[in-house]
């Protein structure tokens, strides 16, 4: 990953910054240009994620003889309608 805009705390640490100690455990996050994390590049790393999310890309329209089923809410807007006698 280029230029990761989070970071993740490898392990807990107290350091300094700004005057003030900071406590960060391990696992925190933190934004990749907050002056601690430049301060202590060593303490973190890229957060890597236990379940990455793959892209879902819907597809617009359906294909030659597909036919296309109505989502929950499309079935319950469906069905409020006909009681209502819309």
């Amino acid at each position: 990953m280029a230029n990761p805009t989070l970071l993740v705390a490898r392990e807990s640490f107290i350091g300094q910054f700004g005057g003030e100690i900071v406590d960060l455990k391990g696992g925190d996050l933190i934004e990749a240009d907050h002056p601690i994390a430049k301060k202590y590049p060593h303490l973190f790393s890229e957060p890597v994620l236990r379940f990455p999310m793959k892209p879902h890309v819907e597809q617009a329209t359906a294909a030659p003889g597909e036919k296309r089923d109505l989502t929950f809410g499309q079935r319950m807007a469906a069905a409020r309608a006909g009681k209502r006698g819309v």
